[in-house]
């Protein structure tokens, strides 16, 4: 896995932020961070091996958890079609 923040992982979802349809949302700033987690599991001797390695500290990222009001406004209004909300 790598870090959400890293620039090689961006790259490929480029179309994202730019484009005539640019949703309402920003991108998050990147950083060449070479943020990885790399998890081998060999099964034949029960052991896990992980390695993690994040060479540049940088902001965080941002909170994207979804507010408890709207999840409850959502439960409440299952009925409504997306156009209704």
């Amino acid at each position: 896995y790598r870090c959400a923040q890293s620039e090689k992982k961006v790259k490929s979802r480029k179309g994202v932020c730019e484009g005539a349809k640019m949703r309402d949302k920003g991108c998050m700033d990147t950083f060449a961070c070479k943020g990885w987690l790399n998890i081998t599991v060999y099964e034949e001797l029960s052991v896990v091996d992980i390695k993690l390695s994040h060479a540049e500290e940088h902001i965080p990222y941002w909170c994207i958890d979804i507010p408890q009001n709207v999840c409850q406004f959502v439960k409440n209004n299952r009925q409504l079609t997306s156009a209704q909300v």
